[in-house]
């Protein structure tokens, strides 16, 4: 294994290691992580077709972690901030709402699936796939089939369109990244496809634990001790026990909810309508 592929793989581990034993946004993580990599190919002597994957490989067994490198790797600078706008658009609101480990699995596996979708088609050429867009297809196609009808920000041209539909997001960029450029010599559409697919299927998978989990009768306060794991939340519970006044309590509530994490993926909850509520579906009513 090459020096600097040696280097990448240990930031790419190191990255992902980060976001988990710091709370640290994964999506955001894996955008710096790109960066960080794109910085160190320029400077990094004879790193040409180091980091890149090539459907060859696959037939001599030889540099088989390129299949990981190479989807943080870019040909320009260009390439690079073209996919970390849209890796920075729709990560976080995807991890938001079906938690960080569930969201590493259709970032890491679309962009794998996405590679061997191109080497099926490419096969035996001696040609080079280097890029995130495999992966945030992934996250596209992920998306489309758990939330089709949620709103997001989303950039088309040089408009910024703050409330997208998700359904409305992931037509138009089947339209260009995959409908108009199929023939192209330089636009990988084949890994694009196959990492659109990809995370479908995997959102598929996941949608009975994605789904929003509704609580059918309200529950009373004491419920709430199960969530309890600081000091700020057992003010608030012990401030909510026999207390009748409908604002106070619904201030100590808002209070509990803003110092609460989700059972279901990790997030600060909040307050709204008699229910703890978190984005990512959860939801608990309480008298």
């Amino acid at each position: 294994m090459d020096a600097l592929a040696g280097v990448v793989i240990f930031i790419i581990a190191a990255c992902v290691l980060l976001s988990f034993f710091k709370r640290l946004d994964l999506s955001i993580t894996l955008v710096l992580c790109n960066i960080i990599v794109f910085i160190i190919t320029m400077f990094w002597s004879g790193s040409g077709y180091v980091l890149e994957f090539s459907p060859i490989y696959l037939e001599t067994g030889e540099n088989l972690y390129t299949i990981l490198t190479s989807m943080f790797a870019h040909a320009s600078i260009f390439h690079l901030l073209g996919n970390m706008l849209f890796l920075i658009l729709l990560g976080p609101a995807l991890e938001q709402r079906i938690g960080k480990l569930k969201f590493a699995v259709v970032y890491f596996l679309s962009g794998i699936v996405a590679t061997l979708t191109f080497s099926a088609v490419m096969w035996g050429e001696p040609i080079y796939l280097l890029g995130a867009s495999g992966a945030i297809s992934g996250i596209i196609g992920t998306f489309l089939v758990t939330y089709p009808r949620d709103k997001i920000t989303m950039i088309l041209g040089f408009i910024l369109i703050p409330d997208a539909p998700v359904w409305a997001v992931s037509a138009v960029w089947f339209l260009f990244n995959v409908v108009i450029v199929v023939g192209s010599s330089q636009t990988a559409w084949e890994a694009h496809l196959g990492g659109f697919l990809a995370g479908a299927v995997i959102g598929l998978l996941f949608y009975k634990s994605v789904k929003s989990e509704r609580v059918e009768s309200a529950l009373g306060v004491d419920t709430l001790e199960q969530l309890v794991t600081n000091s700020k939340q057992k003010e608030a519970l012990e401030a909510l026990r026999g207390e009748t006044n409908p604002d106070i309590r619904k201030a100590w509530l808002e209070h509990f909810a803003e110092n609460t994490q989700c059972p279901n993926c990790g997030s600060m909850m909040n307050w709204s309508k008699n229910s703890l509520k978190c984005n990512c579906g959860y939801s608990q009513k309480i008298k």
